[in-house]
């Protein structure tokens, strides 16, 4: 509850059919961002964020002793949110803000003129939301090919802290809606609903004061980050278990070839059957440097053997085997 700015992602590839809510959080005190809530949805609607967020505040009142508190309003508190844009998301995060409001005494700080019991949804979320970054930048190249340069570039001059000239606002929102239908589209969607929208991303419709404007995160991808670590954490401990079970597996067939050649049977297939699981090994082993780059670090490394000593070639070598094995197993320098 101390934290003034939170950052809020929503995955869909975490588990089928379920949206995986992310709620991130810098602490001053630990010079770092922790994330602080994680929740899994069906439902990307305002009403269905608005009872999550309903929850997860009270959850955290219930831990901390403390109640819910917006800066605009309660002089303390959030003052900042970062998010991609789902708009079922940012209403609901609105909505709940009206509730903390609406029985208020007072006008809100940032626009004064207002009663603070009568901000509605869209006025909350012009006084402490913002898009991220990346993902608006990310959306906007990927109409390249699609609508001309030009239009891009007034798109992205859009997600400033800057308070463009007036003239020059309405240039860019021309070139924009004139380019074709679809971009007359998505700037009327951001215009729509009293432009909570484009005041999340241009900061000259914003009610958010510039200095918390740039303290913000700019962007949500730390959350998306971490859980592409922990995904990767997962991968890293599936490789060490299956290196695990080929030094398991090099250990019995070596026993094996060494029984099959005391009986003077056919060596040919064990053999084989080891340089197979050295090639596996030696695959395995090889990705498992780029996979600790990616991890979080929590994953313990065990005691593994190098490609090269995963089998003793060396005491098959010596065994007095049939010329053709021999030849064929790799000997000492």
């Amino acid at each position: 509850m101390a934290t003034t700015r939170i950052s809020i992602d929503t995955s869909y590839k975490c588990i089928a059919k379920w949206l995986e809510f992310e709620k991130e959080a810098f602490f001053p005190s630990y010079n770092r961002s922790i994330v602080v809530a994680r929740a899994f949805i069906m439902s990307q609607s305002a009403a269905a964020h608005l009872l999550l967020f309903r929850c997860i505040y009270h959850i955290s009142q219930m831990d901390t002793g403390r109640p819910f508190r917006l800066r605009y309003a309660h002089g303390e508190g959030l003052d900042s949110i970062t998010a991609d844009r789902h708009r079922g998301q940012a209403v609901g995060m609105g909505l709940f803000c009206q509730e903390t409001t609406k029985s208020m005494p007072g006008n809100c700080a940032y626009d004064p003129g207002k009663p603070l019991c009568e901000l509605t949804a869209y006025d909350h979320l012009k006084q402490l939301y913002r898009y991220c970054l990346s993902h608006y930048t990310r959306h906007v190249r990927e109409l390249r090919g699609h609508v001309e340069s030009q239009v891009l570039t007034a798109m992205m001059s859009l997600a400033t802290a800057d308070i463009l000239p007036e003239h020059v606002y309405k240039n860019i929102l021309q070139l924009i809606r004139r380019s074709s239908k679809k971009r007359a589209d998505w700037l009327k969607d951001k215009e729509a609903a009293e432009g909570w929208a484009m005041a999340a991303i241009y900061r000259g419709k914003s009610l958010m004061p510039l200095s918390i404007w740039k303290a913000a995160p700019s962007t949500s991808n730390v959350n998306v980050q971490k859980r592409k670590n922990i995904a990767n954490d997962k991968e890293l401990e599936k490789r060490y278990q299956d290196l695990q079970k080929l030094e398991k597996e090099a250990s019995i067939q070596t026993k094996k070839f060494k029984r099959v050649f005391a009986k003077g049977k056919d060596t040919e297939q064990p053999f084989k059957k080891l340089k197979s699981i050295e090639s596996q090994y030696s695959s395995l082993l090889s990705g498992v440097k780029q996979l600790q780059d990616k991890s979080t670090g929590e994953v313990a490394m065990p005691s593994l053997k190098r490609a090269d000593q995963l089998i003793e070639w060396s005491s098959l070598a010596a065994l007095p085997t049939v010329d053709r094995i021999s030849q064929a197993l790799p000997h000492p320098h």
